[in-house]
């Protein structure tokens, strides 16, 4: 048994991503979530055909405004890599999640959009 099943969570999280894996995703909306621990909204990222969000941080949100622009909108179908890593935060290593643009069309752009987003990630 995975540890972080025993405690879910409605957004996405390191342990949530296969360990060395890319996950290509496909961006559908973002919109901002109130945070139960502090109370600030900060922006939930949405995928297509996927039941969890992904909270952006300034790291995350910058590599998706540079490939796609400002305007969250326009990201709708847009294509996106989700990867497992770790950060320095509070002066320890934590997993992350960060993301990254397609550098180039893969195969997968060449099948339907079903075929593409039908995959074995389970989030």
């Amino acid at each position: 048994m995975r540890i972080s099943s025993a405690f879910p969570s409605k957004y996405l999280r390191a342990a949530d991503l296969p360990q060395g894996r890319d996950i290509r995703v496909a961006m559908d909306f973002v919109q901002l979530e109130q945070m139960e621990q502090t109370g600030d909204e900060k922006p939930a990222l949405f995928f297509i055909d996927k039941q969890k969000s992904l909270i952006l941080n300034k790291t995350n949100a910058g590599t998706i405004e540079a490939a796609y622009g400002e305007e969250t909108e326009n990201w709708h179908g847009k294509y996106i890599v989700l990867f497992a890593t770790t950060t320095a935060f509070r002066g320890q290593q934590v997993a992350c999640i960060r993301v990254k643009a397609p550098l180039a069309p893969s195969p997968d752009d060449l099948k339907t959009e079903a075929e593409s987003l039908a995959d074995d990630v389970p989030f």
